[in-house]
C-alpha cells in the first residue's frame, strides 16, 4: 500500500479496530498509532516513499523451561503486550506479476518501558 496513504489512514482512525485487536487496551491505541507513524516516517527517511507492508511480531515471555524447547522439551510461555514492528517493500520482478522481497526493510525492535507500554 502507498506509504503516505497508510499514515493518513492511521491518523484518521481507519485502523483503530485492528490496533485494538493487536494491543487490546483501548487506552494504548493513541500511543501505538504514533509509534507506527514514527516507524513509517523513519522508513521514508531511510528508503523513500514506496509501497509497503507493515508487520507486527508479538512478544512472549517464557515463564519456565527457557530454551528447553530447542531440545524437544516443554516450556510454559505467555504472550506479552510488547511487539516488534517491521516495514517491508514488495516489488514486482521484471515485467511479470510475481513479487520478490526487496532489500528495503526497516524494523523497530525497541521495547518501550514508559507508562504507555505496559
Amino acid at each position: 500500500m502507498e506509504i503516505r496513504r497508510i499514515i493518513s489512514e492511521i491518523e484518521n482512525g481507519n485502523y483503530d479496530n485492528l490496533f485494538l485487536d493487536i494491543y487490546v487496551d483501548e487506552d494504548k491505541i493513541s500511543y501505538q498509532k504514533q509509534r507506527y507513524i514514527k516507524a513509517i516516517e523513519s522508513y521514508i527517511e531511510e528508503f523513500g516513499e514506496d509501497d509497503v507492508e507493515i508487520y507486527s511480531a508479538p512478544g512472549r515471555s517464557e515463564v519456565g523451561g527457557n530454551h528447553t524447547d530447542h531440545q524437544h522439551g516443554e516450556i510454559l510461555a505467555a504472550s506479552i503486550n510488547l511487539d516488534a514492528i517491521g516495514i517491508d517493500q514488495w516489488v514486482k520482478a521484471g515485467t511479470g506479476q510475481e513479487k520478490t522481497r526487496s532489500s528495503k526493510r526497516w524494523s523497530d525492535f525497541s521495547l518501550y518501558t514508559d507508562e504507555n507500554s505496559s
